[in-house]
């Protein structure tokens, strides 16, 4: 596995590698889910016939950026040397697709893509910012230049 230095499978890369589970976990946060998928098997079986014939196209649309992030952030480092500094970058590039895509969903659905794509970011932004030690500052400008 390029991230962890285990041996890569299809199920090891996309859902019980430290990153894919990092990933999966901030998903789960910020949409609150019950459950995450913890294998090809599961994703496409018990885990996405728990939700309603509705909600499955939804779902299954965020999935495929949640994938497609993770064997893009993957190949770069393979082919380009790119190393995953933080694995909040690989969630902030699964809200890039699925703001990106959101535009081939009907108007509900496209509406439900992104208010979970900004849940999302703003879930992994509150970890990284807590995982270097920053907090959210409220500085106001009082008319005299602050040192």
């Amino acid at each position: 596995c390029e991230f962890c230095g285990l041996f890569e499978s299809t199920d090891h890369l996309f859902f019980k590698c430290s990153v894919a589970r990092y990933i999966w976990r901030v998903v789960q946060i910020a949409l609150n889910l019950h459950t995450i998928p913890t294998s090809t098997d599961d994703l496409f079986g018990p885990w996405i016939h728990s939700f309603s014939k509705i909600d499955r196209n939804v779902v299954m649309f965020g999935c495929g950026a949640v994938l497609w992030s993770i064997w893009r952030t993957r190949n770069d480092k393979v082919f380009n040397g790119k190393m995953l500094a933080d694995p909040s970058n690989a969630v902030f590039l699964c809200c890039f697709w699925l703001d990106t895509w959101a535009i081939l969903q009907k108007k509900k659905e496209k509406r439900i893509v992104e208010l979970g794509s900004l849940r999302i970011r703003k879930t992994a932004n509150d970890a990284f910012c807590r995982a270097f030690g920053w907090s959210p500052v409220d500085r106001r400008i009082t008319g005299a230049l602050l040192p």
